[in-house]
């Protein structure tokens, strides 16, 4: 970590626009991964039954949202 806060960009890593990652990640648009859907509290919001178990979608809430980035100890699978 001290070459971290020292500005020097270590072995195997890469300076970015949003920081030192390394070198074989890649920086994409969270719109390029996956569907992104503003749930509004209209329509499109999930209700208890559209959650289970285990599913391929993750729900995040206002709750979920941080300054420092998304916060995934409390969140809901949905369908």
């Amino acid at each position: 970590m001290s070459q971290l806060d020292s500005q020097m960009v270590p072995e195997g890593y890469k300076q970015t626009e949003i920081g030192v990652i390394p070198e074989d990640w890649e920086i994409s648009l969270l719109s390029e991964l996956c569907d992104v859907i503003d749930g509004d509290r209209g329509q499109n919001y999930p209700n208890a039954n559209d959650f289970l178990v285990d599913g391929y979608c993750v729900f995040l809430s206002a709750t979920n949202v941080t300054k420092k980035g998304f916060l995934f100890n409390n969140t809901s699978d949905s369908f």
